[in-house]
């Protein structure tokens, strides 16, 4: 036996409210109608105000009851309505936003979206899976959804407990599909929304992703990179306290240590990564390279490079600005190795 969902009820007892809403409309309708005849045929009512009263409650209902949308707009910015001594509230728009908000929106496709490490890019330890056509369709079709709540609620702790989890999810997964389709920059707008709510503390996958979002937006926006830098670090720090074998955290963590100079920290985190996860040595060797280069230890530098195997990365490795220096002795050490690691 099926029994209703608390959800499902708030949902009937909506459209209930809207059907008994629009008879009211209609009858207002028809009674204005006549007022209007008698007042042509017999005069009456003779009150000039209240005729004139009737006009503008007919012009208002019609444009109501014939778009739909205007109307929806109208009430939406309506709190409180006077009639004949009577005082009326209306729910706040809060209210008819959280019916937007069910789990169905953001399941089946989700799973498309997680980091999982890869071995397809030489450039990325930590590759996004790219989205299916269908991922891109939901993509925009929950991005269109997403922007019109942004625009219904401005605070989304009006919301009831389910609506505010249902929209944290919401933000979370096109804040990841926007980061997997490469669009850094629209990721960070999205999941800042998450810093409005205050019900209570961000996990750990919320707090990674704002961190991320920093990160990369840092990329795309040169004149704001140190400043996003520098916000990415204390989610990124959070977050591995909270999930302290993440790997991909730890690099992310690394490489905002090292673009802000902590060349020491950042080597630290490169070092945790191999620790936890060999595979993306590679990476996290040329970044503790970059560090140990930055902190002046030349030799040591060299001796990093040297664990990194041969492979099409290192033509990146020979166009890196970090190694660039002065010192002829550095450069020709630097640039007989990347002979040697090509060759092979």
């Amino acid at each position: 036996m099926n029994s209703l969902k608390p959800s499902d009820a708030f949902a009937w007892l909506r459209q209930a409210e809207f059907m008994i809403f629009r008879i009211c409309v209609w009858a207002v309708v028809i009674a204005s109608f006549a007022a209007i005849g008698t007042k042509a045929i017999w005069g009456k009512p003779s009150s000039v105000p209240l005729h004139y009263f009737l006009v503008l409650i007919l012009v208002g209902i019609l444009l109501s009851t014939f778009a739909p949308t205007l109307g929806e707009y109208a009430a939406s910015r309506l709190h409180k309505v006077k009639f004949g001594g009577f005082e009326f509230e209306l729910s706040e728009a809060v209210g008819e936003a959280s019916l937007h908000l069910k789990v169905e929106d953001v399941r089946g496709w989700e799973t498309d979206l997680v980091d999982k490490m890869g071995d397809n890019s030489y450039s990325n330890p930590f590759p996004s899976i790219k989205l299916s056509a269908r991922g891109k369709y939901e993509y925009e079709r929950l991005s269109l959804r997403l922007y019109l709540l942004f625009e219904k609620v401005k605070d989304p702790n009006e919301l009831d407990a389910e609506s505010r989890e249902n929209f944290r999810k919401l933000i979370l997964i096109v804040g990841k599909a926007a980061h997997a389709m490469e669009n850094y920059t629209k990721a960070l707008e999205v999941l800042l929304w998450l810093k409005r709510f205050t019900d209570r503390e961000r996990n750990h996958e919320e707090s990674r992703m704002l961190g991320t979002a920093y990160l990369w937006a840092a990329d795309e926006q040169a004149d704001r990179s140190y400043e996003y830098q520098n916000e990415a670090i204390p989610y990124l720090r959070f977050s591995t306290g909270k999930h302290p074998y993440q790997t991909v955290v730890f690099y992310n963590l690394g490489w905002a240590l090292l673009s802000l100079d902590k060349y020491y920290y950042g080597i630290q985190r490169m070092r945790k990564c191999i620790r936890l996860e060999p595979r993306c040595a590679p990476w996290a060797n040329w970044n503790i390279a970059c560090g140990q280069k930055k902190l002046g230890n030349a030799s040591g530098a060299l001796a990093t490079l040297q664990q990194i195997p041969p492979g099409p990365m290192w033509k990146d490795i020979a166009e890196d600005d970090w190694f660039k220096d002065p010192d002829p002795t550095f450069t020709a050490d630097f640039q007989a190795l990347i002979r040697s690691k090509l060759e092979e």
